[in-house]
């Protein structure tokens, strides 16, 4: 069964479309993405996946109509809006009681692991943190939940470490094992060579082993999933 499957979704605002009868199904295990200028309805067509918006046509979430089933369907379906909110008092550690605490299916050891590899302690507020630093703590808190559907709505909006922390390199096979000595996030097959995925090693040690590039937040998004929902 698909998770997702829209037919003919359609809706206006003030009488100009924002989604004029679009169609598409989505298979589980798939990562989409919905690309397009600003104005083009990806936004909401988001919403109206997550049951927050009224529209015309069929959409079915797990075999369920999100405007009739919404609350069965949070159990389920995970979201993180494009713009992170959350208390500016709150610490880091009381984040993750409070999740731990209102959804059986949050991981806090999960949890834990993501924050470990950002510069985020236990006992830091959300106003002392940058706004990239907001990002971090709300997808470590949303993607440690064990949920069948995540919706992101362009969570990575914020995070400007990238460029210093993560390195892909281009290795050849011979070269291979020397990569995977180094504990690569993540690896993938391109055209009988390997990129591999590094967090915080030298780029200069990396060149080494090949040509280096830096990775886009998609990239790290598609590694990170990949092991989450292995």
């Amino acid at each position: 069964m698909s998770a997702i499957v829209a037919r003919n979704l359609s809706k206006k605002y003030g009488g100009k479309p924002a989604l004029d009868e679009v169609s598409f199904s989505i298979e589980p295990g798939r990562i989409v993405g919905l690309i397009g200028p600003n104005g083009a309805g990806k936004t909401t067509a988001l919403k109206a996946i997550l049951g927050l918006t009224a529209f015309e046509g069929e959409l079915s979430v797990l075999g369920q109509d999100p405007r009739v089933a919404r609350d069965k369907l949070m159990n389920e379906v995970c979201f993180i809006a494009d713009v992170a909110i959350l208390p500016r008092w709150i610490r880091v550690s009381q984040a993750i009681d409070f999740v731990e605490g209102v959804h059986a299916r949050f991981s806090r050891a999960k949890c834990e692991a993501f924050l470990a590899r950002t510069k985020l302690h236990a006992k830091q507020r959300v106003r002392e943190m940058s706004k990239g630093m907001i990002v971090q703590l709300h997808l470590a808190l949303v993607m440690a939940i064990d949920a069948k559907v995540l919706v992101l709505d362009e969570p990575t909006l914020g995070l400007d470490e990238v460029a210093e922390r993560f390195t892909e390199v281009l290795v050849s096979p011979d070269r291979a094992e020397a990569a995977r000595a180094l504990g690569p996030l993540d690896e993938r097959q391109v055209f009988g060579k390997t990129i591999f995925l590094f967090d915080g090693i030298a780029k200069s040690r990396l060149a080494e082993l090949g040509e280096t590039r830096t990775p886009s937040v998609a990239d790290l998004f598609v590694a990170t999933m990949k092991g989450t929902y292995a």
